[in-house]
């Protein structure tokens, strides 16, 4: 009979007398306490501390106040000697969250942090090449890594929820401080960076992000990562400004705005998909539209148009870069642009159409209205306006046209003119 069965029945023979008086679970704990005593280092010594931690959790629930902490003491401790004496063994990631729960039941959670710190540094320390290479401990270091993310995601115990993320973060940073350069580390980055955007630590996981992204631009996480930066800048413009004056076409951006422009950039700049670009094209240049910022906006839609012309995106920009042009009052540019967004076959549906023939009737008006102001020739102007307005189907525009020449003639002293236009109107004749 080999030592240590000699050893485990004589403990057994030992326990059995021992707790002859008390409850089952209580007589297997103390078994186990006595096994221990002489199991250390061995296998059988991880067992059956998992089993007396076990053991104890259970009779810390049936119990309260003392009794309750003593109990998690002694759960704590079972754990506590596989974490610390065992630090590579495959239990260690089960014998680490069971550590954590049975702290948080008793509001120790410190102290859980400090040893889930303490087994990160041992890992860091180890200096073995055996230990420190691929075979050792950054599978070790990867189990723990799956292990709470799997209780994360999954908690067992309510108290565990709130808390539980913040030591993954923890686990996460000290694996990639350790074995950043491994092509595991890239999984385990993006895992970190979505850790830190749930808990809306924006800054840091934009930054995070961005390392996914230069670790392996074409790696499965990549694009979605760059995507999340973008996600995250665009939550940000909706938090108010800090000044809390609200925004206005100022003509400059705000900090948060410059942000999102340079996430949307920096991911379009790195991937070419074209839904993503025209999204994302025509976010940034409405964004620039509304701050009154016209010419670097029209750029932005103009390459929408360009990319993907049969687009809603499409259409959306021909509109912001006509009324752009409306609010310049550039009326040469405007009937020009608008004329050829009506003649393109791919761009726009049939409310754009009219929009766009809209656009070269108000640019056909304010050209002549700034001829004009430009020359003073009132009968000039006047006939124009008539001249527009008889060509026009569109009933309610030559009613416009034509009032315009009426006003027009008559502030030019062209009374007779005017009484024209207005038999025309069907107007009264203005009494004397």
């Amino acid at each position: 009979m080999g030592r240590t069965r000699f050893y485990v029945l004589f403990s057994l023979a030992l326990g059995l007398s021992a707790s002859a008086q008390a409850s089952p679970d209580q007589g297997s704990i103390e078994i186990y306490k006595v096994q221990l005593k002489h199991l250390e280092g061995s296998e059988a010594e991880i067992d059956i501390r998992m089993r007396l931690g076990a053991l104890c959790e259970d009779q810390a629930r049936a119990t309260t106040g003392a009794d309750q902490a003593r109990w998690l003491g002694e759960a704590r401790s079972a754990y506590l000697g596989i974490v610390t004496h065992h630090p590579l063994h495959a239990q260690v990631p089960e014998a680490m969250v069971r550590y954590m729960g049975v702290a948080a039941l008793a509001g120790q959670q410190p102290k859980a942090e400090i040893l889930l710190r303490q087994l990160i540094e041992a890992y860091a320390r180890a200096t073995d090449p055996k230990i420190r290479g691929i075979e050792g401990i950054e599978p070790a270091f990867r189990a723990l890594v799956a292990r709470l993310e799997a209780e994360v995601a999954t908690p067992s115990a309510p108290y565990l929820q709130g808390w539980l993320p913040e030591l993954l973060g923890m686990t996460y940073a000290g694996y990639l401080e350790q074995f950043g350069s491994l092509d595991l580390a890239y999984d385990v980055l993006y895992k970190q960076a979505r850790l830190l955007d749930r808990a809306g630590r924006s800054e840091e996981a934009r930054e995070h992000y961005k390392r996914v992204v230069r670790l392996d631009p074409n790696g499965i996480h990549s694009r979605d990562a760059a995507l999340q930066i973008v996600a995250s800048a665009r939550d940000a413009l909706q938090r108010p400004e800090p000044s809390g004056a609200p925004l206005s076409r100022t003509g400059e951006l705000t900090q948060a705005e410059e942000q999102f422009i340079g996430a949307c950039d920096w991911y379009l700049i790195r991937y070419a998909d074209e839904s993503e670009h025209t999204r994302l094209s025509y976010e940034v240049g409405h964004l620039l539209y509304n701050r009154g910022l016209l010419g670097e906006a029209a750029e932005r839609l103009q390459e929408v148009i360009e990319r993907s012309p049969t687009s809603i995106e499409a259409e959306f920009s021909a509109t912001l870069i006509l009324h752009g042009l409306a609010d310049q009052q550039d009326w040469n540019t405007l009937y020009q642009v608008a004329s050829e967004f009506y003649a393109d076959p791919q761009l726009g549906q049939q409310w754009f159409k009219a929009n766009a023939l809209a656009m070269q009737h108000e640019a056909t008006l304010g050209k002549i209205g700034r001829h004009l102001a430009d020359t003073g020739n009132h009968l000039e102007a006047a006939g124009a306006y008539a001249t527009f307005g008889l060509s026009l189907e569109d009933e309610a525009l030559s009613e416009r046209a034509l009032r315009l020449a009426v006003r027009t003639y008559e502030r030019g002293g062209f009374m007779a003119e005017a009484a024209q236009v207005r038999t025309l109107l069907g107007d009264p004749l203005p009494q004397p």
